[in-house]
């Protein structure tokens, strides 16, 4: 989209497309300053990446190339929507880092490690990857209602207790939705649980996670759960990270 503006950034022609980007008619947007102009540095010239909010909540990635025009009067704005390209650089980034996880816990039972070991390794690696203050890998006992923690890793710097080893199954924590529903589920504040699930996560500090299950052939064998001391500390699509 393009945009023209005077000395002062107030926006004095602008064209459909840009407008349609931030979900406002051209008409609304002459003689208002340019929406995304407190993210660009005072007399910039070239390409800057920058985030641009629509009228709707919307967030978009864009490239933003500034030229001046040619009275030196003003700016000439060119906005490039690049949000699809940076989701899937992010994506590609995220799958080359799981990638390099499942290589490392390979090459650690490839080495003939005992499965206590290998499960605390998958909970490490798991928890680093997504930023987590602990992991918990759960084997389900789905005959009896049990479920036994075999792997467990908690953060050493971030001061974290050891998670709680008895979730109530039929609460809403990540863990027992996985154990009873088999799908992927994620809680951004423990707050708001059944009182018993969260008084056991809360009184150990953790205020928000998410789980997966853990698939062996066809047999639904367990979940892998991730916690944090932060409420909503997992954005949306984390639960389906987890699931791959």
């Amino acid at each position: 989209g393009l945009a023209v503006l005077d000395e002062q950034g107030a926006i004095i022609d602008v064209n459909e497309r840009l407008a349609d980007l931030l979900a406002l008619t051209p008409a609304s947007l002459i003689g208002q300053p340019a929406p995304w102009l407190d993210e660009v540095p005072a007399n910039f010239k070239g390409e800057i990446d920058l985030r641009v909010n629509s009228a709707t909540g919307e967030v978009h990635h864009a490239l933003l190339s500034v030229s001046p025009l040619a009275n030196q009067r003003g700016q000439l704005h060119v906005l490039k929507d690049v949000t699809s390209r940076r989701q899937a650089e992010t994506e590609l980034r995220n799958l080359s880092a799981e990638r390099e996880v499942l290589r490392r816990v390979a090459t650690f039972v490839a080495g003939g490690a005992d499965p206590a070991a290998v499960f605390d390794l998958v909970a490490c690696e798991t928890a680093t990857l997504l930023g987590a203050d602990a992991a918990v890998v759960t084997r389900f006992e789905l005959q009896t209602d049990r479920t036994v923690d075999v792997g467990t890793w908690v953060d050493p710097m971030s001061g974290a207790e050891r998670p709680p080893t008895r979730i109530p199954l039929d609460g809403g924590a990540p863990t027992a939705v996985v154990f009873r529903a088999g799908r992927p589920a994620r809680v951004a504040d423990f707050a708001t649980l059944d009182d018993t699930s969260a008084k056991l996560l809360l009184e150990r500090g953790f205020h928000s996670g998410a789980a997966a299950p853990v698939q062996v052939g066809s047999v639904r064998w367990g979940a892998v759960a991730v916690l944090s001391h932060e409420r909503d500390a997992f954005g949306e699509g984390v639960e389906d990270r987890l699931a791959r």
